[in-house]
């Protein structure tokens, strides 16, 4: 019995130093709290980029460069986030899925956009479960259905991410995640809140009807 006990002693001391050694010591508890919020927010922002997508694509907006654009931020949001949560095993942390409100980013829109920008009724719009006009909104839907302000709105969530992101590069002084970090996050960031800020001049400059339309038919060339 006393041999039994020994043995058993040994084996959970085994599995315990096993456990250690699999943990992520590199990182504190904190910093990897901030990994899995930004999966998070990545997620999030793909969720939105999603929701965008396919609105754009309804027979009564019928703008297919903006459904294809939304279609294409989408997959690289949702990339963003499995790069992250690959890079979490290759260095023994645990990631960890949080819930996914769709009416969560249409709030962080709001919240966080400048003051000239379009607020988030084409987000609020897709999230209510009627399908109708959300109350906080023109009930006059013509007026925001356009491509402009969904720019505006993924401008808005581009700026959110970059800050996050910008945050969690500062929370490191590990170098082999800082430059992870810039390689594969950072600089692209900077090049689409460039890109997204371009759009967002051209169609002030177009403006609504053929020039959205134009500007349409570019995006559908690209996508």
């Amino acid at each position: 019995m006393k041999v039994l006990l020994v043995l058993a002693f040994v084996g959970l001391a085994f599995v315990a130093a096993e456990d250690k050694r699999l943990t992520c010591t590199a990182f504190s508890d904190s910093l990897i709290e901030k990994m899995n919020d930004q999966i998070n927010l990545e997620l999030h922002a793909s969720y939105l980029y999603h929701g965008y997508a396919r609105y754009f694509g309804r027979d009564d907006v019928a703008l297919s460069g903006f459904a294809d654009f939304f279609k294409h931020a989408s997959s690289e949001e949702k990339d963003h986030a499995d790069k992250l949560m690959e890079y979490m095993n290759t260095r023994g942390c645990r990631f960890l899925l949080k819930d996914i409100t769709y009416k969560d980013v249409c709030d962080k829109i709001n919240e966080k956009k400048p003051a000239e920008l379009s607020s988030a009724c084409i987000c609020e719009f897709t999230a209510a479960a009627t399908g109708g006009d959300p109350s906080s909104c023109s009930a006059n839907r013509p007026e925001w259905f356009n491509g402009k302000q969904a720019m505006e709105n993924a401008l808005t969530i581009e700026h959110h991410v970059n800050d996050e992101l910008l945050k969690l590069h500062r929370s490191t002084n590990d170098p082999h995640f800082e430059k992870f970090l810039e390689d594969n996050y950072l600089d692209e960031q900077v090049h689409a809140i460039k890109e997204l800020s371009d759009y967002i001049t051209i169609l002030k400059r177009t403006g609504d009807g053929l020039g959205e339309y134009l500007f349409d038919k570019d995006l559908d060339s690209k996508y």
